[in-house]
């Protein structure tokens, strides 16, 4: 082997795997780069979620199966309205993250009925957004009315 081949097997330069300090850099820079990118289109939190869900869920199912309580009238609602909220504004990871969590039955409430339950009442617009933004304005409205 020559002395310039020595030298460049010795500082990490050259062909057969000598170049392994330098690749260490551009692999650092390409780990970079392909994080801000799956975190600027949304990939990489959606992974996180859904990471999140099947550790979550391989964890407890045996532990839910075996358990499993009835799920109280009152949290089968309020969850309902919150994944009416998730599902509305496109929080999905999170709204499959409480599905997951709360044991929620596979079977939705109707609008209507959460409506109802609420005491919200239905007009063209509530009927555009979700109930919980209905709640909040009219919470909002009497606290308004309260103070006048």
């Amino acid at each position: 082997m020559s002395s310039a081949r020595k030298q460049e097997t010795q500082h990490g330069r050259g062909g057969g795997g000598g170049g392994r300090d330098t690749d260490t850099g551009d692999d650092a820079a390409l780990r970079r780069t392909l994080k801000l990118r799956l975190q600027s289109a949304g990939v990489l939190d959606r992974l996180k979620a859904q990471f999140r869900a099947e550790v979550y869920n391989t964890l407890t199912r045996d532990h839910l199966e075996a358990v499993a309580p009835n799920l109280p009238p009152e949290n089968y609602l309020i969850n309902e309205l919150i994944r009416e909220y998730l599902e509305f504004n496109g929080y999905n990871n999170t709204h499959a993250v409480l599905v997951a969590e709360s044991r929620q039955p596979t079977e939705r409430l109707t609008r209507q009925h959460m409506a109802d339950q609420v005491g919200v009442s239905e007009t063209a617009q509530t009927q555009q957004l979700p109930l919980l933004y209905s709640m909040a304005r009219t919470s909002t409205a009497s606290k308004d009315s309260e103070q006048a």
